[in-house]
């Protein structure tokens, strides 16, 4: 109940807000993986969520496992949340690239930057992800100059490197404007 009363609320709260949606959205794909970014500020969130319920797709995104005690775990989990444990060294990419080969439908979306502080480079592990699970990723820019959520027609790596992909994407996001533009990677 609250979860569907927050996600109304996310929904609400994009569209009083005047964001929009824009790009092709990946409703015939069954496995995929979305980056969301650029990711600065914790307003991402609610603006993800509100994307995410208006367009009807199921997307989980992962979490510190720090977010996932009480009061709050059963609702971070019916909204999509996976905790992770950052503090362990366990091969997170295999287990994510198992959900998909396991699951017929499963969709994914991860930050690259994996925080909303400044860094210098993105993380590999979304493509690692796509590769090993064999998945296309979708792009999802959140643009706050323009108020849009937009989204790139499916990118598939098979054959392509990490720096092929971290070059071509990065072509493509440097168009898009965070929260907090001097915590983009661009």
């Amino acid at each position: 109940m609250i979860a569907r009363i927050f996600m109304w609320l996310c929904q609400l709260y994009f569209v009083k807000t005047g964001w929009k949606l824009k790009g092709p959205i990946p409703y015939d794909l069954k496995k995929y993986i979305v980056i969301a970014a650029p990711h600065t500020s914790a307003w991402d969130i609610p603006i993800g969520a509100g994307a995410r319920s208006i367009l009807g797709l199921d997307i989980k995104f992962m979490a510190k496992k720090e977010v996932f005690r009480f009061p709050f775990e059963k609702f971070i989990r019916q909204i999509g949340g996976i905790p992770v444990d950052r503090s362990k060294h366990s091969n997170l990419v295999d287990t994510i690239a198992d959900i998909y080969r396991t699951n017929n439908e499963f969709a994914l979306a991860i930050a690259p930057e994996g925080t909303r502080a400044y860094v210098k480079k993105w993380k590999s592990g979304f493509y690692y992800i796509a590769k090993k699970a064999d998945i296309p990723i979708i792009c999802g820019a959140l643009d706050y100059s323009k108020k849009e959520v937009v989204f790139k027609e499916p990118f598939y790596i098979q054959d392509k490197s990490w720096e092929e992909t971290e070059a071509e994407l990065m072509e493509w996001y440097k168009q898009f404007k965070g929260k907090h533009p001097e915590k983009g990677v661009y």
